[in-house]
């Protein structure tokens, strides 16, 4: 392929909301989830869409997590140089958790 460049978006605490008086543990290891759009004469955006899509990939690598702490978002670009294609992939990194609602337990 052609040039690619991966640049780092930031992290997140949560991949979505935490009802109160939930407790949220954290799972064992990392896991990370890859989505991608290919777009021809322009870039194309990251959207909503596809930032569900990975991270419901990553979530999908660990048994019974419904929810992703602590994670970091990364864009990486890639261009086909004779070709006016690029092509971006939207990937999350982080740690799975299980989320029980119910009476909080405080320790």
């Amino acid at each position: 392929m052609g040039c690619s460049k991966t640049y780092y978006l930031g992290r997140q605490p949560q991949s979505e909301f935490t009802y109160p008086n939930s407790n949220v543990e954290a799972l064992e290891g990392r896991v990370s989830g890859v989505t991608s759009k290919t777009g021809f004469l322009s870039q194309p955006n990251i959207t909503a869409e596809m930032q569900k899509q990975a991270i419901s990939n990553a979530l999908s690598k660990s048994q019974n997590a419904d929810i992703l702490i602590n994670y970091s978002t990364f864009k990486e670009v890639s261009d086909i140089p004779i070709l006016p294609i690029t092509i971006i992939k939207y990937r999350v990194e982080g740690t799975p958790a299980r989320e029980t609602i119910g009476k909080q337990e405080l320790n």
